[in-house]
């Protein structure tokens, strides 16, 4: 299921629980209306701000670096847009497929949603983090258009690596749980043998073993 966290709407100006807004809230902001799920989104938002900044940080080249100031700003604004995404999205939530396929055509199918995503969400970023630095110090930090096409191609990387992992992730907790080959005359009996051992951990264990095997 999709639905991961409780609906909002406001009827009286006309927000039903499917309209932009009422899913912002309700998705990247109160989410389960607990102060503890509160924080786990507040600290998910951290942690994409600074790998981003991490990331312009250490993907573009030292000739051609911008201020500390403009590289922060566009950090922040790349790393809470990229939350944004993936919170409104539900990409938290596993969608397991109808089909089952292989994990190559699987990854293969995503590559243009990928490639989209790696070049869309940096120049969204850009315009707004040109605008608040712009706001913060009139004097260009941002320095030559060499230094800006050098931290939208930072942009571009980080953002590929973030959404290829999600991807790689996906396809791979989503995968059908095999116990066994498909010739095997009893396909049961490693879970069975499992499942009778009085130690939960060998239970688990095993059973992930038999699942890595088969689809080896």
């Amino acid at each position: 299921t999709t639905v991961d966290v409780p609906p909002v709407f406001i009827p009286k100006i006309g927000w039903s629980a499917k309209s932009w807004p009422c899913l912002l809230i309700a998705r990247c902001i109160i989410r389960t209306r607990k102060l503890f799920d509160l924080l786990h989104t507040a600290a998910f938002y951290v942690s994409c701000v600074a790998s981003s900044c991490l990331g312009l940080y250490v993907l573009q080249p030292a000739n051609m670096s911008i201020g500390l100031q403009p590289l922060m700003v566009y950090g922040s604004v790349l790393g809470v847009m990229y939350g944004m995404g993936y919170l409104i999205r539900a990409k938290n939530v596993l969608s397991f497929p109808v089909i089952q396929r292989h994990r190559y055509f699987r990854i293969k199918q995503r590559m243009r949603a990928l490639v989209k995503s790696s070049l869309l969400l940096p120049s969204t970023a850009l315009l707004p983090a040109l605008l608040i630095t712009t706001l913060l110090t009139p004097t260009h930090p941002w320095g030559s258009i060499k230094a800006v096409l050098a931290a939208w191609r930072a942009a571009v990387l980080c953002v590929y690596c973030w959404s290829a992992g999600a991807h790689v992730l996906e396809v791979v907790f989503t995968e059908r749980v095999a116990m066994a080959n498909d010739d095997d005359p009893q396909p049961t009996a490693t879970l069975i043998s499992a499942m009778k051992h009085t130690d939960p951990i060998v239970q688990v264990c095993v059973g992930v073993q038999s699942n890595q095997q088969s689809i080896v």
